[in-house]
């Protein structure tokens, strides 16, 4: 919900956790890539701006495909499809999984629960 996400962003900054599924072989080199800072330029101003470094864990990875966590602290248009490009990964799957505290969890796709505190 676009007002609740102003909100949660408005407080200060707001972690973006995503689980990343990319295929081919992951090498070190591109995990160190995909973590280093972006740089970037402001959408209305056209200033230069450089993003936080992001954190980047392996949760799978075998020689053909990988799935990744990469925690974002801005979140940047297309921040982590432009982290994969350089790095050379081919993105299969993107999902966004926390925002700031909340977390999806193991809800199911498509079903909705109540907030709390």
């Amino acid at each position: 919900d676009g007002a609740l996400a102003k909100r949660l962003v408005a407080a200060g900054p707001c972690r973006k956790t995503y689980v990343l599924d990319v295929a081919g072989d992951v090498t070190d080199a591109a995990l160190t890539s995909l973590a280093r800072p972006l740089d970037d330029v402001t959408l209305h101003t056209r200033e230069a701006v450089r993003t936080a470094p992001a954190d980047v864990a392996v949760l799978r990875r075998d020689a053909t495909a990988a799935t990744l966590e990469v925690t974002i602290a801005e979140g940047r248009n297309r921040q982590i499809r432009r982290l994969a490009a350089r790095a050379d990964l081919k993105v299969t799957g993107l999902h966004r999984v926390r925002l700031g505290p909340l977390a999806l969890g193991d809800l199911p796709v498509g079903a909705a629960r109540g907030l709390t505190p």
